[in-house]
């Protein structure tokens, strides 16, 4: 094992950068190197949780620890415990990373939802200046209007007004 893995399983374990069941997962892969999601749950049982863990538990730790970048998936090979073909899995040198989960649905309609609000407020209040503005335009005389409205038209091309 490389000294760079040693002294992240160092550091992890002093740190308490995993949870339990994640550390045990971990464990077992530095004590005995890259292996099956079925063979880490075979050594599970014997030696470290007893009879309650579930196969299931750990690939999903498998899963949670190689999204964090602790483990990566090597070349798959026949599983001693199954038989069938599988994921190798292996430590790599790196310390968890924060896991950024992709927001759910509800989470994106709320925000944009919110944003939506947001927007129709500020377009009410452009909508209510702008009109006001329109008044003091149509107030000025002529000369004076054409003036602003040729700068206007310097800066929006597409902006036509025609009064009243």
């Amino acid at each position: 094992m490389r000294e760079t893995s040693i002294n992240a399983y160092r550091q992890i374990k002093a740190d308490g950068l995993l949870s339990k069941a994640r550390l045990d997962v971990y464990e077992i892969l530095y004590d005995h190197g890259p292996m099956t999601a079925g063979e880490v749950f075979q050594i599970m049982r014997k030696e470290r949780i007893g009879h309650s863990v579930v196969k299931g538990s750990v690939c999903a730790r498998l899963t949670e620890l190689n999204q964090m970048g602790c483990v990566n998936e090597r070349p798959t090979r026949e599983c001693k415990l199954t038989g069938k073909t599988a994921i190798v899995w292996a430590l790599t040198n790196g310390l968890p990373q924060k896991v950024v989960r992709p927001k759910s649905k509800d989470q994106i309609i709320e925000e944009l939802t919110r944003d939506n609000d947001e927007l129709e407020e500020k377009v009410g209040y452009l909508t209510k200046y702008l009109k006001k503005a329109i008044r003091l335009v149509e107030k000025l005389d002529a000369k004076k209007v054409n003036f602003i409205l040729m700068d206007v038209q310097g800066y929006f091309p597409k902006f036509e007004y025609k009064r009243k």
